[in-house]
């Protein structure tokens, strides 16, 4: 299926999955309760602007894939576990110019379909460009931890 196209009969799978297993959220944090803020002096938080393009173009990527791999997954009758999150912990490597070197799976989610799609994800929208000099290390490389995190 592309990802791109619409086709009712997917998007009535995809609606009867999303309301079984509740929705991706793009701003979930583990243990924190929704209207909590937290204000850190990360290097996340100084180069929230990277993060943020990097997070955009991501968005882009992922929920298309995890949507295509959701949907064949329900349709060959598997199901997720829906008594907790499923967290795709990942190591990315880039060059000075924010090109994809490498995709490290950290910690898997315990469905390797969610796994796939989120290495895939960093593999399709990448290069992230112009990352600040901050962030590159002196090996010449800005490495980057990611999670995925699928509510269930």
């Amino acid at each position: 299926m592309d990802p791109g196209s619409r086709n009712p009969a997917s998007d009535r799978v995809w609606s009867t999955f999303a309301g079984q297993y509740g929705s991706v959220s793009r701003d979930y944090v583990e243990g924190l309760k929704a209207g909590e803020q937290t204000a850190l002096n990360t290097k996340e938080f100084v180069f929230y602007g990277y993060f943020e393009r990097i997070r955009a173009r991501l968005d882009l990527a992922w929920q298309p894939l995890l949507r295509e791999h959701l949907i064949k997954m329900y349709r060959s009758g598997r199901r997720l576990a829906s008594d907790r999150d499923h967290t795709t912990r990942t190591r990315v490597v880039l060059d000075t110019r924010g090109k994809v070197v490498r995709v490290q799976l950290l910690e898997a989610s315990g469905v390797l379909t969610l796994d796939d799609a989120a290495v895939e994800a960093f593999n399709q929208a990448g290069p992230f460009p112009n990352p600040p000099s901050g962030l590159i290390s002196p090996q010449g490389t800005v490495e980057i931890q990611w999670e995925f995190v699928l509510k269930t």
